[in-house]
């Protein structure tokens, strides 16, 4: 967890499987939704907060293959990052409300 604020936690997931909607499911699973996730989320939250849209983003992709890469070999060791994510300069503002 990077950060938490009443009922809300910014936090920082690895994947592990890349498996569709890894995140979400399980944090819905364990009772800690994605708020603005309209399928696996809170609906009272989602709509308290405004938000339409799910505060998930991938802001680092890192590329570290174990075995051959074949034609993506040139991104092994290679990082690419988004600096600026929407929801988390906006996460203060949020968990005041919460």
């Amino acid at each position: 967890m990077i950060k938490s604020k009443g009922n809300l936690s910014l936090t920082e997931v690895e994947l592990l499987t890349g498996r569709t909607h890894q995140i979400r499911a399980h944090f819905a699973s364990i009772g800690h939704p994605l708020l603005g996730d309209g399928k696996y989320g809170t609906n009272a939250l989602n709509k308290k907060s405004g938000l339409k849209k799910q505060c998930l983003c991938s802001y680092k992709l890192a590329f570290d293959f174990t075995t051959d890469a074949g034609s993506l070999e040139y991104l092994n060791k290679k990082e690419f990052e988004i600096k600026n994510v929407w929801f988390r300069d906006e996460f203060d503002e949020l968990s005041k409300n919460n």
